[in-house]
């Protein structure tokens, strides 16, 4: 990466970090999901490889947190699937089948882990 890309993905770290501490009292509030999403869209042209693992990965981790503390937040489910579709590599769609499961599993009347099992068994199908 050359110098500026280096510094342009450092301002968006440090810009989703302050998006988490923004969105910690509220994490149900669109706009920082929004925001989010906006932030890892432009990480994906600044990258040459577009969003990387490392930020797929630490992304995932940032929403399982929120959802650990509500598992019923519409948003980050939302911003999950996003997450998903956008990576779209195996491995990744492997293991949020087990993410899912886990929440249905555990919260089995919870409406979002619900989606979530339908939105990555439609994804399979549709690819066999």
């Amino acid at each position: 990466m050359q110098e500026s890309e280096v510094n342009r993905t450092q301002l968006i770290r440090d810009d989703l970090h302050l998006a988490e501490t923004l969105g910690g009292a509220n994490p149900k509030n669109y706009q920082i999901w929004y925001h989010r999403r906006a932030l890892l869209e432009r990480a994906a042209t600044v990258s040459p490889e577009g969003m990387t693992d490392a930020v797929v990965t630490q992304e995932l981790a940032y929403v399982a947190k929120v959802l650990d503390e509500d598992s019923k937040n519409y948003h980050a489910w939302s911003h999950r699937q996003w997450i998903m579709r956008t990576a779209n590599k195996a491995d990744l769609w492997e293991r949020e089948l087990e993410f899912g499961r886990w929440y249905f599993l555990v919260l089995g009347v919870c409406i979002c882990s619900w989606a979530s099992l339908l939105f990555r068994s439609t994804k399979s199908f549709f690819e066999t």
